[in-house]
């Protein structure tokens, strides 16, 4: 059986509104690098694993305890090099 390697892209994107006051909307999107890059940024072959409401970006430390649950699954099918 061969193995199959796969590499995601974790893209933490923010958007600054201007909606009456200024406020700031994220989205936490993962890409998968294996696909070709004329297919890799289609939305059926992206997964938005959530997004961050306004009216302020969440710091550094709020970012890394709303990934955690992410990174947790992907290091559960991962194998050591």
């Amino acid at each position: 059986m061969s193995e199959i390697f796969q590499c995601y892209f974790i893209c933490i994107d923010f958007i600054i509104l201007k909606i009456g006051k200024h406020a700031s909307c994220g989205a936490i999107v993962l890409y998968c690098l294996n696909l070709p890059p004329h297919l890799r940024y289609l939305p059926e072959n992206t997964f938005i694993f959530g997004l961050t409401p306004p009216p302020h970006a969440p710091d550094m430390i709020t970012i890394s305890h709303i990934i955690e649950p992410l990174i947790d699954s992907v290091l559960k099918y991962a194998t050591p090099l």
